[in-house]
């Protein structure tokens, strides 16, 4: 009798064990399905050291694609996704409503290409970029919305907070014009109308996958367009600023002044290679015809200044 009770005892035991087991957590999340949430930030290249920054521009759109998604395979669209738009609104970039994307598992890696801003034109392979369109010398359009960011991360592991961390690089080049005086022979009070960019392919494409991933094509028949700069500021310390946002190659650029009575004014730039992530600042003083060099040199972008060219 006492045999039977003990073993009555021992069920219960192992009954109440069992139970409390169930309703603890337990380290052993695989096969659970997150939601995936997004942190962006824009960061370096590769071959410099910097620090990240958040990227959160209010109503602004993101392509994004899920190639991988751990052992997945095939085009489920809870897993994957091709160029969908994801939208920042309140400093939180977000899918669309019913379009959100799931981890495949807790200890899922994902692959993934990011770039900004969206284009319905874009596919896995790359994107066609315009470095100029008609509206590009008018206000309020600034240079950098002709600018491109991108990052392709090959496995992105699911993190505590079930976000991919996102840390987008520049994919173009940066030029910063400034005219910082007139010659005396220009009419007084005349103003810079415009400045042109020639002898540049503003249109190419940049490659995300394949051989030639994080690079730029052109088309062989594509002929250079001249193109205007942007212009930012005119006052009586700095008589004209101009930006462009120039797609990555080496040429010979030649710049073109423009003055408010219509004279032009030409300077060429002997053949430089102009890099992605990278930010020239050009000193120019607009006179006659001659055109004496300065040096240019690359750094990171921000940070990139050349010695003064000036047009006599």
């Amino acid at each position: 009798m006492k045999l039977k009770n003990n073993i009555v005892i021992a069920a219960i035991a192992l009954s109440m064990t069992a139970c409390s087991s169930d309703n603890e957590p337990t380290a052993n999340t695989d096969g659970k399905e997150y939601p995936i949430s997004l942190s962006v930030g824009i960061g370096d290249l590769s071959v410099v050291t910097r620090s990240t920054s958040t990227f959160s521009p209010e109503g602004g759109n993101m392509g994004f694609f899920i190639l991988g998604n751990g052992s997945k395979t095939g085009s489920d669209l809870k897993y994957f996704c091709n160029n969908q738009k994801v939208t920042c609104s309140n400093g939180q970039w977000s899918f669309p409503d019913g379009e959100t994307r799931y981890w495949s598992s807790d200890n899922a890696k994902i692959s993934y290409i990011a770039y900004y801003p969206y284009s319905t034109s874009a596919d896995s392979t790359g994107i066609e970029w315009n470095a100029y369109n008609d509206g590009y010398n008018a206000n309020p359009v600034t240079a950098d919305q002709y600018d491109l960011l991108w990052e392709r991360n090959p496995a992105a592991a699911n993190s505590d907070d079930h976000s991919l961390n996102i840390t987008l690089a520049h994919a173009c080049s940066k030029l910063t014009v400034n005219v910082t005086r007139l010659g005396s022979e220009i009419t007084q009070g005349a103003q810079i109308d415009k400045i042109f960019i020639k002898g540049m392919k503003n249109k190419g494409t940049f490659n995300f996958t394949g051989d030639n991933a994080g690079t730029w094509t052109f088309s062989q028949e594509y002929i250079p367009t001249p193109y205007p700069m942007k212009s930012i500021t005119h006052d009586n310390q700095l008589f004209a600023k101009y930006e462009a946002i120039l797609i990555p190659q080496e040429a010979v650029m030649i710049l073109e002044p423009q003055i408010l009575n219509g004279a032009a004014y030409q300077l060429t730039i002997p053949s430089q290679k102009y890099e992605m992530g990278t930010h020239y600042t050009i000193t120019i003083q607009v006179g006659q015809d001659q055109v004496n060099f300065g040096s240019i040199t690359q750094t990171p972008w921000e940070d990139v200044s050349g010695g003064g060219l000036i047009a006599e």
